[in-house]
């Protein structure tokens, strides 16, 4: 018997007021992103557009909520990052934030997200990635004096450093004031040691799912991504497009009235109003929903309404 255990670390959710106490920005807002969003066709009827239009920006304003929630945790990962950079990850990572901090480690990835960046009218640059907008990220020189000597780190300030990090993680403006030192060198000397493996973050063990393999059988107990990721690759109709997100489905699912969106899109859907937004006819649950695989697909192709319209451009 063969066990599979799934897991992710622990993410760290910070408020904006922590956020913004140590750097002298502006959160990303969605006026920042809002050009990002796609024209409907001119032929579109107006009651659908301004369905759709809301549910887009719905989608958007949770996505830019995340960014700034979890600042922290990009800037780890990719401190030059800005954040109309993670929100484009956040899309390509399918709004999964985990996901996206580990995409984010790859330089495949990064080079990505910056030529889609540059692609949607952000500039970028060796020294610094901004729009006009002046979206960035930097200490408030309020922190103190960005000069200030390195030789003022005693032993003793080092291990209370290390006790305050085990005890408030990267919450730099509190620990500020209990070294009586800037959080801008706080962090300057956490990133040091970080880097010398004076200090190892902890990361917490989240087991999300189990998966046991018996007999060629598969059983999962918690999360089903392994499911989702077995059931992708039975896209019976790869590349046809999501008319909601303009991006290629994964995980095709059919409506009662025959509109197909990816399986996603629907439960977003589902979970702001219980209808289609084509026809506003009501759906209770996602039961009834069908996936659509390569072996069910002859059953229902005849059914969808929209196949012309998720047709690859």
């Amino acid at each position: 018997m063969l066990f599979i255990f799934r897991n992710f670390f622990t993410m760290k959710r910070v408020g904006e007021d922590e956020i913004f106490d140590q750097c002298s920005c502006s959160p990303l807002l969605l006026s920042d992103v809002i050009q990002m969003i796609q024209q409907l066709p001119p032929e579109t009827d107006p009651e659908t557009a301004e369905t759709l239009k809301n549910f887009r920006q719905t989608v958007f304003q949770r996505r830019v909520a995340q960014v700034n929630e979890y600042i922290y945790d990009f800037l780890e990962v990719w401190p030059k990052g800005q954040p109309v950079d993670f929100f484009i990850a956040l899309e390509m990572s399918r709004d999964d934030i985990h996901q996206a901090i580990q995409n984010l480690k790859n330089p495949n990835f990064l080079r990505k997200v910056s030529a889609e960046s540059s692609a949607r009218g952000y500039v970028h640059s060796s020294s610094s990635r901004r729009r006009k907008t002046e979206i960035r990220f930097e200490f408030d020189a309020s922190d103190g004096d960005d000069d200030e000597d390195e030789d003022n780190w005693t032993e003793k300030d080092i291990k209370k450093l290390k006790d305050l990090i085990n005890e408030y993680g990267t919450k730099f403006d509190v620990i500020a004031k209990k070294m009586r030192k800037s959080a801008k060198m706080c962090k300057m000397k956490y990133d040091k040691l970080k880097k010398q493996k004076i200090i190892i973050p902890k990361k917490k063990l989240n087991i999300a799912s189990v998966t046991i393999i018996r007999d060629n059988i598969r059983y999962t107990a918690g999360q089903t991504v392994q499911k989702f990721n077995e059931m992708e690759l039975m896209n019976p109709i790869p590349g046809c497009v999501d008319q909601l997100t303009m991006k290629p489905m994964s995980m095709p699912a059919l409506s009662p009235d025959g509109y197909v969106l990816d399986y996603e899109t629907w439960m977003k859907v589902l979970n702001e109003k219980k209808m289609n937004p084509f026809t506003r006819n009501r759906i209770k649950s996602k039961r009834e929903l069908v996936i659509l695989t390569i072996d069910n697909y002859d059953n229902y192709k005849d059914k969808i309404v929209n196949f012309e319209e998720i047709q690859p451009c």
